[in-house]
């Protein structure tokens, strides 16, 4: 499987791979699912908050917060990574969509040039991100639903008592 894209959002996460079918053609998947990840996908999302400082060259984490990652590949399978991320702007109050330029995660295949573009530690971040996504790609998930999904508040709460059984009109009385 290559990891194409993670991304986060309130109510949905969509995932994008590529994985090569039984003839081996290479076949694209679009995923956005309603299913809560396990708890490790967006602690693996909040450590990248520095990195994106890094990257980006800005003062704080404070108001970053990182909810996505895109991969690309070389030919020779070096991935480079661009994360996805909001911060908050003290002038204005607002909070924005931003994304780190794209940079070399991998250090280079034989046959390649450029080194990587990031420490050790921030790759390994960016792994547990895509490991992440490809656990909920392949179905690994809380198995509860996302707030969107959740039930009306205004329904009635369940009591939990059992329900009395169905009389079908066949109690045995003529």
């Amino acid at each position: 499987m290559q990891f194409r894209k993670l991304v986060r959002e309130d109510t949905q996460i969509q995932t994008i791979y590529d994985k090569p079918n039984a003839d081996g053609h290479i076949e694209s998947f679009d995923i956005t699912a309603h299913e809560a990840p396990h708890p490790g996908m967006d602690k693996a999302l909040e450590t990248l908050a520095p990195v994106c400082k890094d990257i980006k060259e800005l003062a704080s984490v404070a108001t970053i917060k990182p909810y996505g990652i895109t991969v690309s590949y070389t030919k020779h399978g070096t991935r480079s990574c661009s994360i996805l991320f909001t911060r908050k702007l003290e002038a204005t109050g607002g909070t924005y969509k931003e994304k780190t330029p794209s940079f070399q995660i991998d250090d280079p295949a034989d046959g390649e040039d450029d080194p990587r573009e990031c420490n050790a530690n921030q790759a390994d971040l960016l792994v547990e991100v895509i490991e992440e996504g490809e656990r909920y790609a392949a179905g690994e998930r809380q198995q509860t639903l996302l707030p969107l999904d959740e039930p009306d508040p205004k329904a009635e709460p369940k009591t939990g008592k059992p329900t009395e059984p169905l009389n079908l009109g066949d109690d045995g009385e003529e």
